[in-house]
């Protein structure tokens, strides 16, 4: 399918509508799984469809189209749309409107080193197969199961509206995902880790099973040797994934402004206020560089950009679409997004992160006599956003002891109040890093990409080895 620009943007404007918008998305894509030495999921796929969405007199219809083949498909989608707004009923109190944002035109083309779609499937498998075994070669007796996932994504997407944007981007995206198991002396651990971005297959060339799959590995061995986290209240430090998750769960699921309207976050009516520690600041931001959350226009073809959430600790903004931004009278962030065509855009997340701050790790460690370092994220948790609530497990932690990590920690769980850790973190570091592990976050049905970090944070207090049977929250 071929449609241009003034076709496009002649159909927005057909319609006696308050709003039309187009979208056409075109996406390839491969999955690979491997498990235990033998490929359990080898797929592909290619899909085209349009999403078309119209605004009259304050009510949405949206409509979707399966292989759009002309211009008068699409127009017929358009008035399936309009038909839905013209049965809805108008005696719902809230009436919708959008902010009028300026109208842009650009085309973008994705750049990356080697475009996935130019290896054979044959050649994607061998690599990933070698990465695959090389976990299981690291230690054969004690590795009892071990599980790859490979996905890349191709995407060209068509925005077009009636104010007059017309934008045509491409994305590409690759994730790879690492869990091994290993059982030894009757106790059985897992570890994990993933490797993501908007890149190519340049991420899996430069790995190699010593530096990826015997790193997993160990870690898992070494875990069913480690002790039992002590209980109770410690001072903790979490590293930059495990802030990224806190960052992405526990506060910004809170800042996405259609939270904040209809009441189920805890951050409503805070705007302004001082509700975390001075020295954090907190930001979403698609433009983040290759990252797997990032892209340079949102779903509803608004320039993406770096939002602040909370600046030195004063809670500053929402993440907004251009139906919040209006509602709330501030500016479109650029935060729509959608699941494939057949979805339409709501407010999410990008990339989330904590900036850094002063102090080195070293100098965080040397504050605490007796804590928890929390390496990285673990399987499983839970957060409840709109009361405030979480509780994620580790993977790894180590006890620290004298401002030194000493032993190895498993099965450590951390759980309280999202405000009341905000407020009780006393020491950002300068060292910092996105995850870089990227991850897809669901909402209302939809799942989008996404990735988290920061800095290394000391927290005052936290409850370590909390309820494990937290239930009716989101999952993590």
């Amino acid at each position: 399918m071929n449609l241009g620009k003034e076709t496009l943007l002649n159909l927005c404007t057909t319609l006696n509508a308050d709003f039309t918008e187009v979208r056409i998305v075109e996406s390839t894509s491969t999955a690979i799984q491997i498990q235990d030495g033998r490929g359990s999921k080898l797929a592909s796929s290619h899909v085209l469809g349009a999403g078309i969405r119209v605004l009259k007199d304050g009510i949405w219809g949206f409509s979707s189209l399966e292989n759009p083949e002309d211009r008068d498909s699409i127009y017929s989608g358009m008035k399936s749309a309009f038909e839905l707004t013209i049965a809805g009923d108008k005696r719902w109190k809230e009436r919708r409107e959008i902010a009028k944002v300026s109208p842009c035109q650009r085309i973008l083309r994705a750049k990356v080193e080697i475009d996935p779609r130019s290896i054979p499937f044959g050649e994607k498998l061998e690599k990933l197969m070698e990465l695959e075994r090389g976990a299981k070669k690291y230690a054969p007796r004690e590795i009892v199961n071990t599980v790859l996932n490979y996905g890349d994504l191709w995407v060209r997407e068509i925005i077009s509206n009636s104010l007059g944007t017309h934008i045509v981007q491409e994305k590409i995206k690759l994730r790879l995902s690492l869990v091994v198991t290993a059982f030894r002396k009757g106790v059985r651990q897992s570890s994990h880790k993933s490797v993501a971005g908007s890149k190519g297959f340049e991420i899996i060339e430069g790995l190699t099973p010593e530096k990826f799959s015997h790193r997993v590995a160990s870690r898992a061995v070494e875990l069913t040797s480690a002790q039992e986290p002590p209980s109770g209240k410690f001072p903790v430090v979490l590293a930059p994934s495990v802030v990224g998750l806190f960052t992405h769960e526990a506060v910004g699921h809170n800042a996405e402004a259609d939270s904040i309207k209809s009441g189920n976050s805890i951050l409503a009516g805070k705007k302004g206020k001082l509700i975390a520690s001075p020295k954090v600041t907190i930001v979403d931001d698609p433009t983040f560089k290759d990252a797997y959350g990032s892209y340079a226009y949102d779903d509803e073809g608004v320039e993406a950009g770096k939002t602040i959430i909370i600046e030195n600790g004063i809670l500053k903004s929402f993440l907004h679409n251009i139906e919040t931004a209006q509602w709330f009278n501030e500016t479109p962030t650029g935060n729509a997004r959608a699941a494939g065509y057949a979805s339409p855009p709501l407010v999410r997340m990008s990339n989330t992160y904590v900036l850094p701050g002063e102090v080195s790790v070293e100098e965080i460690f040397d504050t605490i006599k007796r804590g928890i370092f929390v390496e990285d994220v673990g399987f499983g948790g839970y957060v409840f956003p709109e009361r405030g609530q979480f509780m994620f497990n580790a993977n790894s932690s180590f006890l620290i002891e004298n401002g030194k990590k000493t032993k190895l920690l498993r099965n450590v769980s951390l759980s309280g109040l999202t405000l009341e850790v905000l407020s009780n973190i006393e020491e950002v570091s300068k060292e910092f890093s996105l995850s870089g592990e990227g991850g897809t976050c669901g909402k209302d049905g939809q799942g989008v990409s996404v990735d988290d970090g920061g800095p290394y944070i000391k927290v005052k207090d936290m409850i370590v080895g909390g309820d494990k049977e937290i239930k009716n929250g989101r999952k993590v």
